[in-house]
């Protein structure tokens, strides 16, 4: 076997987001690790055998009580069939690795006779099976988990930040002083009156909500209870102010009546949504969607917008809807975005589930037609266009962000 990097001789505790249930709530023995990658044996997880029943399955058998009923464990989901001892390094083995100056491990026969008879190792472990990591898996893992406890003062700034700039409401009811008297624009254009502000915006407001999610999922990780307490908290006023806002079913793109944008309506306010689902699906929740949406006041958001897109899609004057279908991000523009419209397609079909309701997926089923034509017809010349007016593609060609579309193949 290669020879063992540092990372070998520890134990491995599974952090609490880790769904996969073969390593869930796991503690692995880091027996070997290097270029090729690594392997380690669970040692909390019992099978349902006892060291007598693989014995006996051998044709082996043994008078010693303490053998016999010795505990064999579930190594992890590689060749289950195949045992592995872990042991203090006495005696000398056909197939043994040496892990350190007290342990071993060795897969071979003559060690389980030797158990058997009672002149086996004074310390060992059983298991069927062992977990293994391909080359730079496991440094992956773990260099994901480090960035996140060497850069906390990053993540409280980010908190910090937020809350300087949310008022009552938790979500932004400032500028920054960079605007020099100006506004502040959302993370997308300024060419409608729907998106020309930060400021009391649903789309804004749905995507802080899922930050401070994303925060108090950080500060679990981190063990900090209070911070992540904190973020809890804000995200279920977020989304409490949020549910005031509806008028007949929608929200308004700019909560302020007085606002151009309160006339507005958008079909990206739920674009927030698409960090819990992938919070989830990653397993770095540690829980399911539905109990991503915590709280009453979050169960209510999720219906108020789930609503409000569906509203707009079957609005009988199809002000989000092009003429040829496609979708039509603001009511009040033309101007559209690919990258946009397939997040919002997105969630509507895995967080509200509106594919479901056929007056729904008909006009989901146009979009995507129009969409299609769209790149393959209208923009094909460029390869791919992201900005789309009056559902022909016009500019941002060739924009990187477009690659959220691959979220159709889902």
């Amino acid at each position: 076997m290669p020879e063992s990097t540092p990372l070998a001789n520890q134990l491995l505790i599974a952090m609490p987001n880790l769904r996969d249930p073969n390593f869930a709530r796991g503690v692995a023995f880091l027996c070997q690790h290097g270029e090729d990658g690594a392997m380690g044996l669970m040692v909390n997880r019992l099978s349902e055998y006892r060291l007598g029943d693989v014995l006996a399955q051998m044709n082996m058998v043994s008078e010693i009580p303490e053998v016999i009923d010795a505990p064999v464990l579930i190594g992890g989901p590689v060749q289950p069939e195949r045992g592995f001892v872990l042991h203090s390094p006495r005696g000398e083995w056909e197939s043994s690795f040496r892990i350190s100056d007290r342990l071993s491990v060795t897969t071979s026969r003559d060690i389980l006779v030797a158990m058997a008879a009672g002149e086996g190792p004074r310390h060992a472990i059983v298991t069927l099976g062992y977990s293994g990591w391909s080359p730079g898996q496991l440094e992956q893992e773990l260099r994901d988990n480090a960035w996140l406890t060497t850069n906390k003062t990053v993540v409280e700034a980010c908190l910090q930040s937020m809350i300087n700039r949310s008022g009552d409401v938790g979500f932004a009811q400032y500028d920054s002083t960079r605007c020099v008297g100006g506004q502040e624009i959302t993370t997308y254009d300024s060419l409608d009156h729907s998106l020309a502000q930060t400021r009391n915006n649903i789309y804004i407001a749905v995507k802080s909500w899922a930050t401070y999610w994303s925060l108090a999922l950080m500060f679990r990780e981190l063990g900090d209870a209070a911070s992540q307490k904190r973020c809890e908290e804000l995200a279920e006023k977020v989304a409490s102010v949020v549910c005031e806002q509806a008028v007949d079913g929608v929200l308004p793109a700019i909560f302020e009546k007085n606002n151009p944008g309160y006339a507005s309506r958008i079909l990206p306010a739920v674009e927030g949504c698409a960090y819990p689902l992938y919070f989830v699906k990653t397993g770095f929740a540690g829980r399911t969607l539905d109990e991503m949406f915590a709280t009453p006041a979050e169960k209510r958001m999720r219906e108020v917008l789930k609503v409000h897109t569906r509203t707009l899609l079957l609005d009988p004057e199809r002000r989000n809807l092009f003429a040829d279908g496609g979708i039509k991000l603001s009511s009040t523009s033309n101007n559209s975005w690919m990258s946009k419209i397939s997040i919002f397609m997105h969630v509507t079909r895995k967080v509200f589930g509106l594919d479901k309701d056929a007056a729904v997926a008909r006009i989901l089923s146009e979009a995507d037609a129009a969409h299609v034509k769209w790149q393959t017809e209208g923009s094909s010349y460029w390869a791919c266009c992201d900005q789309i007016v009056s559902g022909e593609g016009k500019a941002s060609r060739y924009y990187p962000r477009i690659i959220t579309s691959a979220l159709w193949m889902e």
